[in-house]
């Protein structure tokens, strides 16, 4: 009975730190994400406006 609980605690613990290491990630790709459109939606209304100049 108790290696059924030490693996329940296990995995338990597994997706916890699981689901952390994904909020970190988003933490930290987010504000990249966010430049890398403001530039591409940048250049494509500058495109939009003057299509005869890219």
């Amino acid at each position: 009975m108790s290696h059924l609980v030490n693996i329940l605690q296990q995995s338990s613990i597994a997706a916890w730190a699981g689901g952390h290491l994904a909020i970190a990630a988003k933490i930290i790709i987010t504000p990249f994400n966010l430049v890398t459109n403001y530039v591409f939606m940048k250049g494509l209304t500058r495109f939009m406006h003057h299509p005869n100049t890219a």
